[in-house]
């Protein structure tokens, strides 16, 4: 009996791909990674459930923009309605922190404005001035077709924080005309620090804010920077008097600061051809080269970064966009273009 030929053996390179080395040991572990991270993507992503992960990003939310992308994944579900029900135990809870973020995402739910009006309305006397702002944001959002809203809001105007002032001014902005009560609680804050953010609000009420343009004219006469802006821009847009308005924003162009020198001349165009004595000065920003003491823009406005107004821009940049907005005045002034919004 003759004995099998022995078989040759397997060359080396296959030999070592069966053998555990190094190599496919940290690839295992790569591809594992790979796949947990993945898992954890599906599930702040929405692919899990995203009602849950809400919850937990009131409780715990790991960064500014979690909430809003957690809100986004519950509107893509269909399911503000589960959330809102979940929401509503988190705005008693202890912690201030929690109770604030409760309060923007419950705001921020579609849901109908009669079901979260009762809870934002509580949430407006509550012991954290964070949750109250919110509380008074997102009453912004319900507006006048709830009675109950623009009265809270002009008491929410006397609040003792000044933060929580200004989002309640802000609220009656959104409003607007259907806001006009509280045209006189407006006018007692332009003798506050929030002075130009109360001319914006009355601004916004128009016409039915007559009341207020003599408090206005006293604001743009004692008055620089934002304030005066706004100002001017109100009373442009309650009483249409462009012999107030126009010298004023013509000073706001030789502001110090960038962008309220962009809105003046942005509102000069808006005026149109009443505004034709704001030409030269205009014409003679185009001439100007941009001077070393005026610095491009930084994020936020007169109370540093709490209402960005515009993003970081490189001189040149910003320049430019000076350049546009006071091209598109000229143009909206002399007939060009006319824009009366």
């Amino acid at each position: 009996m003759t004995e099998p030929e022995p078989q040759p053996a397997a060359p080396a390179s296959k030999r070592r791909w069966f053998q555990p080395s190094l190599w496919t040991m940290l690839a295992g572990v790569a591809i594992l990674a790979l796949l947990l991270g993945l898992a954890w993507f599906c599930g702040i992503a929405g692919f899990g459930d995203p009602v849950k992960n809400l919850a937990d990003v009131v409780r715990y939310p790991p960064d500014p923009e979690a909430l809003g992308d957690a809100l986004y994944w519950v509107h893509q579900s269909g399911r503000d309605e589960d959330a809102f029900a979940a929401i509503q135990p988190l705005l008693s809870d202890q912690d201030s922190r929690v109770r604030m973020e409760a309060t923007s995402a419950l705001a921020s739910l579609a849901v109908e404005a009669c079901k979260k009006t009762p809870f934002l309305l509580k949430r407006l006397s509550d012991t954290a001035p964070s949750a109250r702002s919110k509380a008074a944001e997102g009453l912004g959002e319900v507006g006048a077709s709830d009675p109950r809203v623009v009265p809270a809001l002009r008491n929410a105007l006397h609040d003792s924080d000044p933060w929580v002032r200004q989002m309640a001014m802000r609220a009656v902005q959104k409003i607007g005309p259907g806001a006009s009560a509280a045209v006189p609680d407006l006018v007692a804050q332009l003798a506050t620090a929030e002075d130009w953010v109360a001319a914006e609000a009355l601004g916004s009420i128009g016409p039915e804010a007559k009341a207020a343009v003599p408090a206005l004219t006293n604001l743009l006469q004692r008055s620089t920077g934002y304030a005066r802006l706004e100002a001017a821009e109100a009373i442009w847009k309650i009483d249409r008097n462009a012999d107030l308005a126009v010298p004023a924003l013509i000073a706001s162009l030789d502001d110090g600061y960038g962008p309220i020198r962009v809105e003046a001349a942005q509102m000069l165009g808006k005026i149109g051809p009443p505004a034709v004595k704001a030409l030269p000065a205009l014409k003679k920003m185009l001439e100007d080269k941009p001077r070393e003491d005026r610095d491009p823009p930084k994020l936020g406005g007169p109370g540093g970064d709490a209402i960005p107004r515009v993003r970081k821009m490189t001189e040149a940049e910003f320049y430019l966009q000076i350049e546009r907005a006071v091209s598109a005045a000229i143009d909206q002034i002399s007939g060009a273009k006319e824009d009366r919004k």
